[in-house]
This record gives structure tokens, sequence and C-alpha cells, in this order.
């Protein structure tokens, strides 16, 4: 008698491979199973006729980063010097507290105001204000 042979499935809930199966053909048929391709695993997503690789993950916005990480990231972007300009550019009382928190504090918070006026005077909307925080986080 010939021996059954065994191949890889998984096993797909709500069109995600949730696990992955050593089986003989008969058995994943029973099962409601589907062959898995080489280099293929749980997480994967299946539409019903391929299997494609997850999205990575997006990560998170950091609240805050330190004030070296925030210039650093700016300058990685080419963006320090004419952050430095605008906020030297920035008048009267608002002018003299954005230039106090851009020299002396010791972090640099996402939901202040100074973050987003200087994100408009850069042209930089909220993607790209919170991709360059994600970007300090790991300076």
């Amino acid at each position: 008698m010939a021996e059954a042979q065994i191949s890889a499935y998984a096993r797909i809930a709500n069109g995600v491979v949730v696990n992955s199966i050593l089986a003989n053909d008969a058995f994943a048929k029973a099962e409601g199973l589907v062959l898995l391709p080489l280099g293929a695993g749980i997480g994967w997503l299946y539409d019903g006729k391929a299997f494609t690789t997850p999205a990575t993950p997006v990560a998170p916005v950091p609240e805050s980063v330190t004030m070296r990480q925030a210039r650093l990231a700016l300058s990685r972007a080419g963006v320090l010097k004419a952050a430095n300009d605008a906020i030297e550019a920035m008048e009267g009382q608002p002018g003299e507290e954005a230039r106090i928190e851009w020299d002396y504090a010791a972090e640099l918070r996402r939901d202040h105001p100074l973050v987003a006026g200087l994100g408009q005077s850069l042209g930089l909307d909220d993607s790209a204000i919170d991709n360059l925080f994600r970007e300090a986080q790991t300076l």
C-alpha cells in the first residue's frame, strides 16, 4: 500500500493564516485546509486564490522625543536650517516663547503648538510630522 504524501496546509480564518499543519491530502480536504506555498506561514493573508505577506505594521507616533532627537531627525530630513530660520522669524511674545522652547526644552511633545506651527511653516502635513517623530525616536 502506498504511503500518503504529507504537505504543509494552512488553516484560514477571516482571510488570515492562523495555523500551519502537516497533513495528507484526505485530512486537509476534510478539514477545509488550503495547500500552503513554500515560505508562507502564520499571519500571511489569503484572498481565496493567493497568499500574500501581511502589511508591515506602522509604528505608533511617540508622544515626545528629546530635542536632540528632534534636531537630528530634522537634519536628516534636510529641513533643520529651515526650522531654525522659521523659529527665528517668529515675532512678538509667541516668537520669544517658541525660541525659549526650541533652545531650552528637554523634550519636544508631538501635541505642542510649536510642532504644528513649525510643520506649517515647513510645508509638512500631519503624516510627515508623525514620520519625523517616528524617525527621531530611533536616534
